[in-house]
C-alpha cells in the first residue's frame, strides 16, 4: 500500500467524538470576513480614485495588502482541503504533509500581511500632519515596525533547513527546523508588537477626545469610531495566547482557534484601516438612500478638483501686499523693480487631499456654551485654556500646529459618527479656529451687540409684528392684533384685506393655521408680498421688468387646519404680507397652473402639522360661491424661513461689530442680515420667469413668478439679491464675498457662486456675466468678468482653500489673460462689452475697468507667487509687470485738472468731451487699487468725492439720478485708500443710516438703489417696485467698518500674517469687532480715555490667533505674534488724534484699568448739512427703453 495513503497513526486511540471536520466552518468564516475586507478596499479605492481623485502611496499598500491576504485565503483553503479542522489521526501521510507546506505558507503570509496593513495606516497617519516631530515620531514607528516584522518575517520562513524540510517526510532526507517551542517564541514577539502598534494606531487621535466637552453618549460613539483598530488588538491577544497550538501534537484540530483568530485579525485590521477613509462615499450613498440630490452631497464634500466628472458641473484644468484695501506702493513690486517675495507658506495641505475635504487648519467641531470667550471678558467667562485643557496651549505652537492637523482627522470621524447615529454635530470651534465647511452654532463673539441682529432666532416659525393695515369686510379682534395669541382668528369675507408687517424684512413659505372655512367647496386667498409699504396692497411689488407688479397669489383653501405655501412659492424677501378674499372668485386664467411653470417639484415643510395641506394654484372648481360661503378665519400665521440654509442658528455670527454711534451698529448689521436673505438654496433660485424661458422654455404668464430654477450645484449659494434675481452676480462678489467673510463665513456659499460661474467659462476664457440661467447665450461684461477673479482672491484669502484654487488655476489664468490683453498701447483698458451695473457710457478706454484690471494684476501676481507656487505663471511676471507700469502711466490720459479726478473715458465721456463724466466708480476703483501713485492726488480725489454728496448720499455721476450702494460701498474703500477715513464714516451714517430709516425702506436690509431726491425709485427700472431692497452689492459698511476702520487686514490666507491698522476717526468715541477664520479671531477694541491728570488717550487692545504675526500700525509700526496685545497712543491736549508723532506704549490691561478712565467730555461733531439731489427728468426717462 503506497505509504503516502496510509493513515499517520493507526496504533492510538482514535479521538472521542470521532472523525469531526470544522473545514466548513473555516472556509464559510473566511470567506464571509475576506468578503468583507474586500468590499471595504475596493470602497476605499473607489472613493479615493473616482471620488476624491487623491489616490497616494497608503491606498496602493492597502491593495497590494489584501491582494497578499487574498493568497491567504488560498492558503487557508488549501489546508483545510488537507486536514485542517480534522483531527490528525484521520489524515493520510500526503494529506498531513501537504497541510504543513501550506500552514508554513499562510504563517508567513500572516507575518507580512500584518506589517503592510500597520506601515499602511501608519501612512495614512502621516498625511494628516505636518508637524516635523509628530512625522519623525510616526516614520520612527513604521522604522520599528519594519525592523520587528521583517527579521521575525525571515525567521519564520528559514525556521528549516532547507526550507522545504518543514513539510516533507523525516525519511525524505537530512535537514533540521527549530524545535515547537522556537516557533511558539517567534509567533508571540510578533504578537506582542502587534498588539502594540495597534494600540498606538488606534489611539493616536483618541487623546484629543479627553478633554473635549461633550456629552458621555457622543464621546462613546466617537471612541469606538476611532478605535476599531482596539479590536484588532483584542484579537491579537487572543491569538497570541493561543500561540501554544503549534505545539499540539494535534495541530490541525488544535490549531482551529488560532486559525480563526488569524482570520478575524487580519480582516478586521484591513477593515479598520479602511474604514476612516469613505466618508464622501458614505454621504453618497446616505444621499441615495434618503432621496436627496448626490450632486448636492458630493459637491459639499468635495473640492470641484476631486468630484467626479460626471457627477458635478466642474472642469478641470492643468495649472499651466496686502488684503483688501491696500495702496501701499510694497504691495506693487514693479514699483521698486524687483520680484515679489512670497509670504511664509502655509502648512502642508496633505489633509485636504487625503480626507477629500478642502480643510485649512482647525477642523474638529465641539461645543462649548457661548463659545470661546471675547477680549477683556476674562473675569467673566473661562478662557480658551480653560475650556479646553491642556489639549491647546497658545505658548506652545508647535503642539497648536500638531493637534490642529489631529483635529482635521478627528472632524470627519464627528461627521462620520453623526452620519452612523443620526446626530446634529454641536458645533463652536476647538483649536480656537472655525471651519467654512462646518460653521459654528453659536455666536463666535457673545455680548450685548447681538441685540442688532436682525436674524429670526427661529427661523421656522417667523411670525408678523402686527396687522399693519385693514380694509373692507375683516374682523380683527383687538387680541390678535399682534398676531401671537391663536385662540381667536381674523375673519375675511369676500373684498377684505389684511396686510401684515414682520419685523424686519424676511424670506420664505408664508403658512396659515386655517380655523374655519366653506365646507362644500374652494375659497380662494390672494396673497401679495411687497418689501417696502409703499406697495403694500392687493398686487406685490415686482421682479419682472415688464410690467409694473407682479400677479398676486392666487390659492385655494379648501379644509381647516395649516397650510403651507409650496417650496416654488418661496418669496425671497418681503417685509409686508397682504392676504385677502377677493370679491369676485378668480376665473381659470387668472390662476398660475402648473402646467404653465418651468417644473414644480412636491414638497412637504417639515415644520407643519402631519394634517397640513400645501397650497397649490392649480384648482379650476368652485369659482362661484356666495360672499357667506367664501368667509376664512385664520388663527395664525408663520413664515418658514428658507434663506441662509447654511445654518441652523442664523443668529450664529463669526464675527461683530459695535460702537459708540448705534446707527453704525444698525448698519452693520443690516449689512450682514442682507448677506443672509441673498444666500439661498441653489435649487431656489431665479425668480426671472421671463429669463428663464431661454433656458427651461416655461410658459408662465408675464409677472408670475417662480424660484425653483436650479442655479447652481450645491447646499447654499450667494447671489444678487433677494426678491429677484436670486442667481451668481460677479459684481456683487468684491462686496459680498468680504462681508459674509467678517459676518458669518459662509464661504461655501460663496465657492458654489464661484463655481457657477466658472463651469460656463467661454472659450476664449471669458468668463459669463452672471451664473445660471445667464451664460447660455455668451452674455459678458469685462468688469463682472474681473469683479469673478476678485472673488477668487477673496475665497482663498479667507478660506485657504489651496485645492479648489489649484483646480481652478488654469481657467483663472485663461479669464486674467483674456483681460490683460485689452489693456493695449494707451495702458488703458479697451472695454468691448457695454454691460456693468446698468450704468450707462460703458465703452472704449475706461477709468473703472483699468483700475480694475490694475487690481486684478496685484492680486494674481500673488496668487500665483505666494499660494499656487506656479512656475509658469512665475516666467511671466516680467511680461505681466510691464503692463501694469503701462497702465500708471496710461491713466494720466484721463486726468482733468478742473475737476481734479479722472474722466470716464478717452473721448466723448473724458474730460472736456461734450458727455463728459466723473464716475463715481471709477474714480474709487483708481484710489482703492493703488494705481494713483501720489499721496497729494489721492487726497484730492477723495475730497472731490466728498464735495459731491447731496443729504441722501453720494451720487453715481455715471448714472444720472442714481444713488447707487454698489458704487458708494466702493467710495468708502477709496476714502480709507486715501487716509480719508473720516469721510468713509461720515457717508457711511449719511447714507446708509437714510437706507435703514428713509420713507419707503425696510428699515432692516440694503436696498439695491434709489433716485438722487431720496424716492425709493432705482432709476435702472422704470416701476418702482421693482427695487430690490435686500442686495448683496449694498453691504460695502459691513466689511470696511472691519477691514478699513478698525483695519484687521489678512495678509497671507486665514490671517497667518496680518496687519491692523485702526482709525477712530472724529466720528467716534470708541469702537470694537472682530471676525474669525480657520486659523481663529481677530479681535480689535479701540477706546477714547483721558489719564487721570486729564491727559487725552487713545487705547488699542487687539487679539490675533495663536500662531499668526503681523504688524500693528498705531503712532509707529509694531511688530506682534498672535495673542494679546495693549496699546495706549497720548495726545497732547487739544490736537487731533492722528496727531503725527504722539507718543505711543506698550502697556498692560492692568495699567489701563488703574490709570485711566472713560474720555466722558468727548462729543460727536455735528454732521454737514446738504442740500437735496435734483432729479434731471429729462434723462430719467430716457432710462426706461422697454426690454426686449
Amino acid at each position: 500500500m503506497d505509504p503516502n495513503l496510509q493513515l499517520i497513526d493507526t496504533k492510538g486511540e482514535p479521538p472521542a467524538g470521532g472523525d469531526q471536520n470544522l473545514g466548513p466552518v473555516i472556509i464559510g468564516v473566511n470567506v464571509v470576513v475576506f468578503t468583507a475586507s474586500t468590499v471595504t478596499v475596493i470602497l476605499r479605492t473607489v472613493t479615493r480614485i473616482w471620488l476624491t481623485r487623491n489616490f497616494g502611496w497608503d491606498d496602493g499598500l492597502m491593495v497590494f495588502t489584501q491582494v497578499v491576504n487574498a493568497c491567504g485565503m488560498g492558503f487557508v483553503a488549501a489546508e483545510v482541503s488537507n486536514g485542517l479542522g480534522r483531527h490528525k489521526y484521520y489524515l493520510t501521510e500526503r494529506a498531513y504533509l501537504k497541510f504543513l507546506k501550506y500552514d508554513y505558507l499562510d504563517w508567513a503570509q500572516v507575518f507580512a500581511t500584518l506589517a503592510l496593513c500597520k506601515i499602511s495606516i501608519c501612512i495614512f497617519l502621516l498625511r494628516l500632519s505636518s508637524f516635523r516631530r509628530l512625522r519623525l515620531w510616526l516614520h520612527g514607528l513604521i522604522v520599528v515596525i519594519i525592523t520587528s516584522h521583517v527579521p521575525l518575517f525571515f525567521l519564520i520562513v528559514f525556521q528549516c533547513k532547507p526550507v522545504r524540510k518543514y513539510w516533507t517526510s523525516p525519511m525524505d532526507g537530512p535537514g533540521v527546523c527549530f524545535t515547537r517551542a522556537t516557533v511558539e517564541t517567534i509567533i508571540i514577539v510578533q504578537g506582542v508588537f502587534s498588539i502594540v502598534t495597534d494600540f498606538v494606531c488606534a489611539g493616536f487621535p483618541i487623546v484629543l477626545l479627553w478633554n473635549v466637552q461633550l456629552n458621555k453618549r457622543t464621546k462613546l460613539g466617537l471612541e469606538l469610531l476611532m478605535g476599531l483598530g482596539v479590536f484588532t488588538a483584542i484579537i491579537c491577544i487572543v491569538r497570541t495566547a493561543l500561540s501554544g497550538s503549534v505545539k499540539s501534537t494535534d495541530v490541525t484540530w488544535g490549531g482551529v482557534p488560532n486559525a480563526f483568530a488569524r482570520i478575524f485579525e487580519i480582516n478586521l485590521g484591513i477593515i479598520a484601516a479602511c474604514a476612516p477613509i469613505m466618508k464622501p462615499l458614505f454621504r453618497y450613498i446616505h444621499a441615495k438612500v434618503t432621496g436627496q440630490d448626490p450632486h448636492n452631497i458630493l459637491y459639499r464634500v468635495n473640492t470641484p478638483s476631486t468630484a467626479p466628472s460626471h457627477l458635478t458641473w466642474y472642469h478641470r484644468f492643468k495649472p499651466g501686499s496686502r488684503g483688501y484695501g491696500s495702496t501701499s506702493n510694497k504691495s506693487v513690486p514693479w514699483r521698486q523693480g524687483q520680484q515679489p517675495m512670497p509670504q511664509p507658506s502655509a502648512q502642508v495641505l496633505d489633509t485636504q487631499l487625503s480626507l477629500g475635504l478642502p480643510l485649512e487648519g482647525p477642523r474638529v467641531e465641539t461645543y462649548i456654551e457661548g463659545g470661546a470667550p471675547s477680549l477683556h471678558e476674562e473675569k467673566s467667562k473661562r478662557s480658551l485654556q480653560s475650556h479646553l485643557g491642556p489639549i491647546y496651549d497658545a505658548q506652545d505652537q508647535e503642539t497648536f500646529k500638531t493637534k490642529m492637523y489631529f483635529s482635521d482627522y478627528l472632524d470627519y470621524l464627528l461627521v462620520g459618527y453623526n452620519f452612523l447615529s443620526r446626530q446634529i454635530p454641536l458645533n463652536v470651534p476647538l483649536c480656537a479656529g472655525i471651519s467654512h465647511i462646518t460653521l459654528p452654532r453659536h455666536a463666535v463673539f457673545p455680548g450685548p451687540w447681538e441685540e442688532y441682529i436682525k436674524a429670526p432666532s427661529n427661523r421656522s416659525h417667523v411670525r408678523p409684528e402686527r396687522i399693519w393695515h385693514v380694509e373692507g369686510p375683516v374682523t380683527v379682534p383687538e387680541a390678535v392684533l399682534d398676531w401671537q395669541e391663536t385662540s381667536t382668528s381674523v375673519t375675511l369675507d369676500p373684498g377684505g384685506l389684511v396686510v401684515l408687517e414682520f419685523a424686519e424684512n424676511i424670506a420664505g413659505r408664508a403658512c396659515f393655521e386655517i380655523s374655519s372655512t366653506n365646507e362644500n367647496g374652494t375659497t380662494y386667498l390672494a396673497l401679495a408680498y411687497s418689501e417696502s409699504p409703499r406697495f403694500a396692497g392687493r398686487l406685490p411689488d415686482a421682479t419682472t421688468d415688464r410690467q409694473e407688479r407682479d400677479l398676486p397669489l392666487y390659492l385655494p383653501i379648501e379644509s381647516t387646519g395649516t397650510t403651507c405655501v409650496r417650496p416654488e412659492f418661496v418669496r425671497g424677501a418681503f417685509k409686508y404680507l397682504s392676504i385677502y378674499i377677493p370679491e369676485h372668485s378668480p376665473k381659470p386664467e387668472d390662476i398660475w397652473s402648473e402646467d404653465k411653470s418651468s417644473f414644480s417639484p412636491e414638497g412637504t415643510d417639515p415644520h407643519a402639522n402631519p394634517n397640513q395641506k400645501h397650497l397649490s394654484p392649480h384648482d379650476e372648481t368652485s369659482h362661484h360661491h356666495h360672499h357667506q360661503e367664501r368667509r376664512i378665519s385664520i388663527s395664525s400665521l408663520y413664515v418658514n424661513c428658507t434663506a441662509f440654509p447654511s445654518n441652523p442658528n442664523p443668529r450664529a455670527y463669526t464675527g461683530y461689530f459695535s460702537s459708540s454711534s448705534k446707527l453704525l451698529n444698525r448698519i452693520w448689521y443690516s449689512g450682514a442680515y442682507t448677506l443672509q436673505l441673498t444666500t439661498i438654496d441653489p435649487a431656489e433660485g431665479s425668480a426671472l420667469i421671463d429669463y428663464n424661458r431661454a433656458v427651461n422654455d416655461n410658459h408662465s404668464p408675464q409677472g408670475s413668478w417662480y424660484s425653483n430654477f436650479t442655479i447652481a450645484n450645491g447646499t447654499a449659494i450667494t447671489t444678487d439679491g433677494a426678491k429677484r434675481d436670486r442667481m451668481a452676480y460677479p459684481g456683487d462678489m468684491a462686496i459680498a464675498v468680504p462681508g459674509i467673510a467678517v459676518s458669518t463665513y459662509d464661504m461655501v456659499a460663496v465657492r458654489t457662486a464661484l463655481d457657477s460661474v466658472f463651469i460656463r467659462q467661454y472659450a476664449s476664457g471669458a468668463l459669463p456675466y452672471a451664473g445660471p440661467p445667464m451664460g447660455y447665450h455668451g452674455e459678458f461684461s469685462d468688469t463682472y468678468h474681473m469683479h469673478s477673479l476678485l472673488g477668487v482672491w477673496n475665497y482663498v484669502l479667507f478660506t485657504n482653500d489651496v485645492p479648489w484654487l489649484q483646480s481652478h488655476w488654469g481657467a483663472y489664468l485663461r479669464a486674467f489673460e483674456y483681460s490683460l490683453a485689452k489693456v493695449d498701447r494707451t495702458g488703458l483698458f479697451h472695454v468691448t462689452s457695454n454691460n456693468d451695473w446698468l450704468r450707462p457710457g460703458m465703452t472704449g478706454h475706461n477709468l473703472e475697468a483699468t483700475s480694475l484690471m490694475y487690481y486684478v494684476l496685484q492680486l494674481t501676481v500673488r496668487l500665483a507667487d505666494e499660494i499656487v507656487k506656479d512656475p509658469y505663471a512665475r516666467d511671466q511676471f516680467g511680461r505681466w509687470m510691464s503692463v501694469g507700469q503701462r497702465m500708471e502711466r496710461g491713466i494720466e490720459l484721463l486726468w482733468c485738472e478742473e475737476t481734479g479726478m479722472y474722466g470716464d473715458n478717452v473721448g466723448r465721456r473724458g474730460c472736456g468731451g461734450h458727455e463728459e463724466c466723473m464716475p463715481q466708480d471709477g474714480n474709487s476703483w483708481a484710489l482703492f487699487s493703488g494705481i494713483i501713485g501720489n499721496r497729494t492726488r489721492r487726497h484730492e480725489v477723495s475730497e472731490n468725492l466728498r464735495k459731491r454728496w447731496t443729504r441722501y448720499g453720494a451720487p453715481a455721476t455715471e448714472f444720472p439720478n442714481v444713488i447707487s450702494p454698489f458704487a458708494s460701498s466702493f467710495e468708502l474703500l477709496a476714502h480709507c485708500a486715501a487716509g480719508n477715513h473720516d469721510a468713509a464714516v461720515e457717508l457711511t451714517e449719511l447714507m446708509w443710516g437714510y437706507m435703514l430709516d428713509g420713507e419707503g425702506f425696510t428699515n432692516s436690509t440694503c436696498v439695491e438703489g434709489y433716485r438722487i431726491d431720496g424716492d425709493i425709485q432705482y432709476p435702472a427700472y422704470w416701476s418702482s417696485a421693482r427695487n430690490s431692497h435686500a442686495h448683496g452689492w449694498s453691504t460695502g459698511p459691513t466689511m470696511v467698518l472691519l477691514t478699513e476702520i478698525l483695519g484687521i487686514h489678512l495678509e497671507t490666507p486665514l490671517g497667518r500674517s496680518f496687519s491692523i491698522e485702526p482709525h477712530l476717526t472724529k466720528w467716534l468715541k470708541n469702537a470694537r469687532g472682530g471676525f474669525a477664520t480657520g486659523l481663529g479671531r481677530f479681535e480689535v477694541v479701540l477706546r477714547r480715555m483721558k489719564g487721570k491728570d486729564a491727559g487725552r488717550v487713545e487705547v488699542l487692545d487687539l487679539e490675533t490667533p495663536a500662531g499668526s504675526q503681523g504688524t500693528v500700525v498705531f503712532g509707529g509700526t509694531w511688530h506682534v505674534d498672535g495673542g494679546k496685545s495693549h496699546f495706549a497712543k497720548f495726545l497732547d491736549k487739544g490736537n487731533d488724534d492722528d496727531e503725527d508723532g504722539a507718543r505711543v506704549e506698550k502697556v498692560s490691561m492692568e495699567w489701563v484699568e488703574e490709570k485711566l478712565v472713560e474720555d466722558d467730555d468727548w462729543q460727536k461733531p455735528e454732521m454737514e448739512e446738504r442740500p437735496v439731489g435734483v432729479v434731471d427728468w429729462e434723462a430719467l426717462e430716457e432710462n426706461y427703453v422697454p426690454s426686449n
